[in-house]
């Protein structure tokens, strides 16, 4: 999964929604939180999450739905309790790297 990203790589990535919950129905799409570190490009993040949106469509038949931020903003959300980082840190389902928690401090 990561072979798609140029250095610096993701700090995180956490799985939430239906399919962490493991509630999901065959058409339900994968939401994953994939934090980077502050220094990374996102316009180069967002192509190569596009490459991996269609990777894992063929490989699993569901669509990918990424949240792309920066360890910054993410410790910002935590500490503001931000409706979505927050549903992420209570639901999510650590599946690479740093705990959400530990991301947004140590991202950079």
């Amino acid at each position: 999964m990561l072979k798609g990203f140029s250095a610096p790589k993701p700090v995180s990535i956490i799985l939430f929604g239906s399919v962490a919950r493991g509630d999901a129905l065959p058409g339900s799409d994968i939401d994953a939180l994939i934090v980077f570190p502050d220094g990374k490009n996102m316009k180069i993040a967002e192509k190569e999450a596009r490459k991996l949106e269609t990777d894992i469509t063929v490989a699993f038949g569901n669509r990918l739905s990424p949240i792309l931020m920066k360890a910054g903003g993410v410790a910002r959300k935590l500490k503001k309790g931000s409706g979505l980082i927050a549903e992420v840190a209570g639901e999510g389902k650590l599946i690479y790297g740093k705990a959400l928690s530990e991301a947004g401090r140590n991202g950079k």
